[in-house]
């Protein structure tokens, strides 16, 4: 028996397989099977890759890619992932009101023995911050993963928070990109000029202390990160204006598109401000994700802002996601950085044991390529999760990986 690929059900999962053998005939509709994963008994899988893939074992236990029981799917239908829902979590699915909530109950057969201590848990969804803020001081929820952004300068600093702030580190990077396929930022100079502008100090005040400034792109839970890592661009407003007479746009330029979430929209502001004080005029325009996908397809966008999360803690899905050239056409390269090396770094390190020196190195290099080189992105920060739970609950520490939600099977309450 193979695993089975439905293509025309969009999916992040499915393009983790791509290096599956077998992928491109089911993508191309000739077999639903995918043949390079057999089922050799009950417990057991063999997975034939095209090229080598230290991280696939990672793929694998992410949600989108969970293993679940063929016919109890088949005979779900579209009821599969709502009302009918089949893990190994701690907790078991209970009921979901779409946009309102979701609720588990104990799993008492769950394979870490002992555990979970909770009885039941009840996920509030959609919820604004502000709202979630009150509830917490009301009583009514235990525990909040969204801090209003006006508060959480005082969730991070105050005493009062000591005993309730839950701070968590995630794979999220924030970083600018520019467009690097058209004037003027197809210049150099002009790169290294906007990597000198930005107060990466000032951008990490804007959003209420909840983005820690990074020197490159990778964060501090991935292996490939270095604290000795320095960007060859620190901030100094007068060597960029230098930089932009030296690329012949001394009176500077106009008419560009910032573009960004409206969650960073006070950030956006800030960058936008360093770009004007030396010359670059660039208006703001925030919009969601997909929106934002078109226009800088469409060529409409020069700068962009945004925030990556990797879905697991290596920096292959940075270099894989955008910062190869094979990224630029089916990927998230929106800038269009292309330096051919780096695909080959990232090759060669896939080849190699996930744990080994030099693969850590190579990833290492793509960094100082990517960064300091070719000026190809602006590293600009790390978002920390930010949340609040009761003095009285235990071992819930935020996950970072999953949006900021606490892991909760072992957590109690006195």
């Amino acid at each position: 028996m193979a695993w089975q690929l439905w293509p025309e059900v969009y999916s992040w999962g499915k393009t983790y397989m791509e290096n599956v053998v077998g992928y491109d005939e089911v993508i191309a509709g000739d077999t639903k099977d995918l043949s390079g994963i057999k089922v050799i008994d009950p417990y057991t899988l063999e997975v034939t890759l095209k090229t080598p893939q230290a991280v696939f074992p990672a793929i694998l236990s992410m949600t989108m890619n969970g293993i679940s029981p063929k016919q109890e799917t088949i005979d779900a239908g579209e009821e599969w992932g709502k009302s009918v829902v089949i893990g190994t979590g701690p907790f078991k699915f209970v009921q979901w009101d779409p946009g309102q909530q979701v609720i588990f109950e104990k799993h008492t057969e769950y394979f870490k023995e002992g555990l979970p201590y909770l009885d039941r848990v009840e996920l509030s969804l959609n919820v604004e911050p502000s709202v979630q803020m009150l509830r917490w001081e009301s009583g009514e929820a235990e525990f909040i993963h969204t801090i209003p952004a006006a508060e959480t300068p005082n969730v991070l600093n105050d005493e009062q928070y000591a005993a309730t702030r839950r701070v968590g580190a995630t794979p999220v990077s924030a970083r600018l990109f520019t467009d690097v396929r058209n004037a003027p930022f197809n210049d150099l100079k002009v790169r290294q000029a906007v990597a000198h502008a930005i107060d990466k100090q000032f951008f990490s005040q804007s959003t209420g202390g909840t983005v820690e400034p990074l020197e490159g792109v990778y964060v501090p839970i991935m292996p490939q990160f270095s604290a000795e890592f320095k960007s060859a661009y620190p901030y100094d407003p007068e060597k960029a204006k230098a930089l932009m007479a030296e690329a012949g746009l001394a009176d500077g330029v106009t008419g560009m598109t910032l573009y960004g979430g409206t969650d960073y929209e006070g950030p956006l502001q800030g960058i936008q401000a360093d770009l004007a004080a030396i010359g670059i005029q660039a208006d703001v325009v925030t919009g969601s994700w997909a929106d934002y996908r078109d226009r800088v397809r469409s060529g409409e966008i020069q700068l962009a802002m945004y925030t990556w999360s990797a879905s697991f803690p290596d920096a292959y899905d940075y270099a894989s996601g955008w910062m190869t050239c094979a990224a630029v056409e089916n990927g998230f390269n929106d800038g269009g950085y292309c330096n051919e090396h780096i695909d080959e770094l990232v090759a060669q390190a896939e080849a190699l044991p996930i744990d080994a020196p030099e693969r850590i190195a190579a990833y290492r290099e793509i960094e100082e390529l990517a960064i300091n080189t070719d000026v190809g992105m602006i590293g600009l920060g790390n978002e920390k999760a930010v949340g609040l739970g009761r003095e009285n609950a235990h071992d819930d520490p935020l996950n970072g990986l999953m949006g900021g939600w606490p892991f909760l099977d072992a957590a109690w309450i006195e």
